[in-house]
């Protein structure tokens, strides 16, 4: 990741535009794929926490648990850590082809943050492999949308496979 081929903070200075832009757009991937790692490991990390089921009617279940210790490692709320390692687990169970990508650094976090969010409702193994499909296909094109435009390019593939799991107003 930082094997010297792209240009650290001293050297930028010294290369020319062309590298320049290339710099930028490696170190892009190269955080793209970062954070794709941190996310196979918060979903080791979730499959780790299992659910005892001697805890399972406690206030605070073993899922908490693991998530008030991401909250501290990363310094963000519990909610926030619930929310990551929600994510990790569809990556890694549901969507392991849009992962691949993200761990490649074809495809940034923004894009997967809302692919996941956009399916939460889906609950058939059959349109998760479908979309997942899709999504492979398409995501890495769809890094220079808006928000609204991304939203709208997920809901397409949505409405097709699963017309009840679109997000309505």
């Amino acid at each position: 990741m930082f094997d010297g081929s792209l240009p650290g903070p001293a050297a930028v200075a010294e290369v020319s535009d062309a590298e320049l832009i290339d710099a930028i757009t490696g170190w892009s991937a190269t955080a793209a794929a970062a954070r794709a790692r941190m996310f196979a490991a918060l979903a080791e990390w979730h499959r780790r926490a299992g659910i005892d089921p001697q805890h399972e009617r406690a206030a605070a279940d073993d899922l908490d648990h693991a998530a008030a210790q991401v909250a501290c490692a990363l310094t963000v709320s519990q909610g926030r850590a619930h929310a990551l390692m929600d994510t990790a687990v569809v990556l890694r169970d549901r969507l392991p082809q849009l992962g691949r990508l993200f761990l490649a650094g074809q495809v940034g976090e923004r894009v997967v943050a809302r692919i996941v969010w956009q399916c939460e409702f889906v609950v058939d193994d059959a349109v998760w492999a479908a979309l997942d499909e899709q999504f492979a296909h398409a995501a890495t094109t769809w890094g220079t949308l808006s928000g609204a435009k991304l939203d709208t390019a997920i809901e397409v593939w949505l409405q097709l496979h699963d017309p009840d799991a679109v997000r309505r107003a």
